[in-house]
Formats: structure tokens, sequence, C-alpha cells
């Protein structure tokens, strides 16, 4: 009797031993093949997630663009012409200029062109030796302008009006002021250069085309075909050498004050050049509403053509200066 009851709860224990084990064995089984998804995160959580989050800083958006800068130059030369010499000058009298140039983009983002307005402003400190004028202010200019870009063939176009007053100019009839219209092409020449693997959107030579008509005393023509490539030396350093070509339509004669009896179309001459440009923003740590500010130096050697030698319109010169600038 008493081993009929042993055996029985012998029985009844074996079967809870094993059905416990199993149940154990499959749970970690499954446990190891399908690992615990995390809890889901409370709707409260999630949106304090959200709120915590950092503001990000909105884009400064420019109604329109303006820029000015100040030179200090050896010579002033204009189209080959220097205005800034006389005879035993010695040390250079320095020139000191200033433009600046406001562009207002029509429609939006410019989709309608571009209205700009430029000013230039120009004292010699040797004014008063070259023409005997006690003024040293020696000219001012005004230019409206519009630009338009063309980008099925990436060319900008830009029509304008300059005047050029020389207050410096007393006492020899209308030749204190002068105006001309213009037209200028600047093309991107990046899709040039595909077939050599170039796969940059900046162009390589830039090139442009100038006309402008004079339409006040001097009634001629001027053409300017020009290159440059900008080079990034280091970090906010930049090299831009440049090359122009001008043409004289019957402009410089009467420029120089040699009379309007022609009106040949002659090579001019050669300009080389170089910038040298370094951007300041980021050591000055300006914002962007700010703006950004830059120093420059320049360099140029004018190449005159020997007929234009002769004539005595135009001389080979070299000159150069520094320069800097704002833009907003």
């Amino acid at each position: 009797m008493a081993s009929t009851r042993v055996r029985r709860w012998w029985r009844r224990w074996v079967v809870l031993v094993v059905v416990f084990s199993g149940g154990v064995g499959s749970g970690r089984t499954l446990a190891q093949s399908q690992p615990a998804e995390p809890p889901p995160v409370p709707a409260v959580a999630a949106k304090e997630k959200v709120d915590q989050a950092p503001p990000q800083t909105p884009v400064f958006a420019k109604p329109f663009t303006l820029g000015v800068t100040y030179y200090l130059m050896s010579d002033y030369v204009f189209r080959g012409i220097n205005f800034s010499e006389y005879d035993r000058e010695g040390r250079e009298d320095l020139n000191h200029q200033m433009t600046t140039a406001l562009d207002v983009p029509l429609g939006k983002d410019g989709k309608l062109g571009t209205f700009g307005f430029d000013t230039f402003f120009e004292w010699y400190g040797g004014q008063e030796a070259l023409n005997g004028n006690g003024t040293n202010f020696q000219e001012v200019d005004f230019t409206l302008r519009y630009s338009y870009a063309f980008d099925p063939i990436k060319t900008k176009a830009t029509v304008g009006w300059t005047d050029y007053t020389f207050p410096h100019v007393t006492g020899v009839g209308d030749k204190d002021r002068t105006n001309e219209w213009f037209i200028r092409l600047d093309h991107n020449d990046a899709w040039l250069w595909r077939w050599a693997g170039y796969k940059g959107e900046d162009g390589i030579l830039n090139p442009y085309v100038l006309f402008a008509q004079d339409t006040g005393y001097i009634l001629g023509q001027w053409y300017e075909i020009g290159v440059s490539h900008p080079f990034a030396v280091c970090k906010n350093l930049t090299w831009t050498p440049k090359v122009t070509f001008a043409f004289d339509g019957g402009y410089l004669e009467p420029a120089w004050n040699l009379g309007h009896g022609r009106g040949d179309f002659d090579y001019a001459y050669t300009q080389y050049g170089m910038e040298l440009k370094y951007d300041l923003t980021e050591l000055l740590h300006l914002p962007p509403a700010a703006g950004s500010v830059f120093v420059s130096g320049q360099l140029f050697f004018n190449d005159a053509y020997a007929v234009q030698e002769g004539r005595h319109a135009i001389q080979d010169q070299l000159f150069g200066g520094l320069s800097v600038g704002w833009t907003w």
C-alpha cells in the first residue's frame, strides 16, 4: 500500500518537472530567435523630444545686394589712357578711387533679370600739376544697367548707360562731360570642357565681350574681349589672372584730346593682369546679415599696339594698387 502511494506521487512529480522544463526551454528559444521589441514611446515623451530639438537658423534673404570698394592705385588708366601722368612726375602721385554697386533682382529669385546702379569716384593727388587746376577731384561716373541670364546658352547679357563727369575740366567747352551706352556678354564655358573630364559648374576661361558707343564729345566705339579664371590658393584666398584684348573704333584720339580726325578700327592693346583677393568675413566672424569684407591687390600691364604708340594715343603702362571692399 505504501509502495503504491510512493509510485503515484513519483509519477505526479515527474509530470510536473517535464511540463515545467518544456515551458522554460521553449520560452528561452523564442527569446533567442526573436529579440524583444522596445516598448512604444508615449506620445507625451515623443512631443518632448520634438520640443527639445535645436531650432534651425533661418537663411537671411537679401532683397538686394550692395557693394562698396575703395582703391589706392599708382595710376588711373582707363582704356589704355593714363589720366594721372605728367612730365617729370617723379614719385607717383596716388589715385584714390571708390566704387559702389547696387543690384536689385526683378521677379522671384531674379527670374526677370537684375537692375543695377553703379558709381565711380576718382581723386588724384597731382591733378594741379597735370592741368593747372586746383581741384584734385578728377572724375565722377554714374551707370544704369539691366542684366538678364539666358540659361540655355549659359550667357548673361547686360545693357547699360554711363555718364562721365570731369570736375577738374573748366573753360574747354563741352569736354567736361560725356556719356555712352554699352552691351556686355558674359559666358560660362564649363560645358566646353566636358570632353576633358571637367565636371564643375564654374567656367574655365569665363570669356566676355564688350561693345561701347560714346554719344558725347568722343563719338567713338570701344571693343573688348577678355578671359579670366579664379584659382583657390588656400581657404579664403583667391588668385585670378586676366587677359583683355582691346580694340579702338575711333575712341582714343578724341578721348586724349587729339581731335576727331580718325575713325579707323585698330587694335589698341593687350592687358595682362592679376588679382590676389582675401575674404576676411570668416576671420572677422561676421554673420550673414552683416555681409562680407575683403582685401585685394591688383597688378596690370598694358602692351600697347605699335600703331597706337606712334600716334601718341597710348603707351605701355605698368600700374597696380590695393583695395578693400564690403558687400551685402
